[in-house]
């Protein structure tokens, strides 16, 4: 559904004004649609990269059949899903991607591919195109500061080639997120990377790095809970100082995405093996079921049930008084570093000191005198 123009700007002018308007926003969206408006469909866990912050640790080459694929597709409109995120793996790799994406435009979804780029040639580039003109088409890209970094990242040298993709797709009149996840590598370069997005014409999204092992590899990766508070102000005040180039409506979106993000509210995930869970990153113990014996529906019974538990915040997040902030932060981050959700998020900030510090504007009004 597409906001009339006025309505997007009473909404930036609320997120200016009004500190707990994501709060309330969540509220409103769970209390008045019982349904996921998301649902990202991993098709194969089979990729041509080996990005060393990816969930998919067991790469088996498996792929959901394309008849179970259409299905879950139908299942998703009746549901009243609005968007359906492609990802993997790598989902250019799956066969018959393109009459999934063509069935997906039919039936009216939204569609985001969270892709790397590397397979999407020249006659993907024309399909792509059309099928723009069909739906509302985002194309989401794995992005870094430079060659090195990317390279650090994915363990490709593609850089080059991505770069000029997403040129391409611009030119074209593509939508295009790149989405940059914040590690030891990433940070601090992070405002030089955001400036470039902007120069490619691009809208940046961030994402935090979620350990999903042990040992050498995630102590180089990981950040500090202050680097991530600096680094989510940096990326708010970045939309905050670019609103003209990307509009009122998407700092607010911006400012919404990076406070809570859609797992385990109003998202839910079908991974290649057919588990559907509450986020990608989730662990196989919390899955609510499997696509060959469950229905989406059924599927969202039990994930409203699973709310009860998974929302639950720890005591000191109870009585933090920016909480409708974050939301008690990210569930699978905590769940996986101490084994249960009512446990502090590990990468927990207070933003009105770190921005008191930093000397970057404060997330909210009440907390500018902290």
């Amino acid at each position: 559904m597409n906001l009339p123009a006025k309505f997007k700007g009473a909404l930036a002018a609320a997120a200016k004004n009004i500190p707990c308007v994501s709060f309330l926003a969540r509220k409103l969206y769970s209390g008045f649609f019982n349904f996921p408006k998301v649902l990202q469909l991993l098709v194969t866990d089979d990729c041509n990269f080996d990005c060393v912050y990816c969930y998919v640790k067991d790469r088996n080459t498996s792929r959901m059949p394309l008849e179970k694929c259409l299905d879950i597709l139908f299942q998703a409109k009746a549901l009243g899903v609005r968007i359906v995120t492609f990802s993997g793996g790598e989902p250019f790799l799956y066969r018959g991607f393109r009459e999934l994406l063509a069935r997906a435009a039919e039936l009216g979804l939204g569609i985001e591919i969270l892709t790397n780029g590397s397979l999407i040639d020249r006659e993907w580039m024309d399909f792509l195109e059309g099928l723009d003109k069909k739906t509302r088409l985002s194309l989401v890209f794995k992005f870094s500061h430079d060659r090195e970094t990317y390279r650090r990242h994915t363990g490709s040298d593609n850089f080059e080639k991505l770069v000029s993709c997403i040129r391409d797709c611009r030119k074209r009149g593509l939508k295009v997120f790149v989405f940059l996840v914040l590690t030891r590598y990433e940070y601090p370069h992070l405002e030089e990377t955001l400036e470039e997005a902007k120069a490619l014409g691009a809208w940046p999204v961030l994402q935090r790095y979620i350990p999903a092992g042990s040992g050498d590899a995630v102590r180089r990766l990981e950040i500090s809970a202050r680097e991530y508070g600096q680094g989510l102000l940096k990326f708010r005040d970045f939309y905050a100082r670019n609103k003209k180039i990307y509009g009122d409506y998407h700092y607010f979106s911006a400012v919404l995405r990076q406070s809570v993000c859609a797992c385990y509210r109003d998202m839910m995930v079908v991974g290649p093996r057919g588990d559907i869970l509450p986020c990608p990153a989730a662990p196989s113990e919390l899955s609510l079921g499997n696509i060959g014996t469950v229905s989406l529906k059924e599927a969202w019974g039990l994930f409203r049930e699973g709310q009860k538990e998974w929302l639950k915040m720890s005591p000191a997040c109870l009585k933090c008084g920016i909480n409708y902030i974050c939301g008690g932060g990210c569930i699978s981050h905590k769940y996986l570093a101490a084994g249960r959700f009512d446990s502090d998020d590990p990468l927990c900030f207070r933003p009105g000191e770190i921005a008191a510090v930093e000397g970057l504007s404060a997330p909210c009004r009440m907390h500018e005198n902290e």
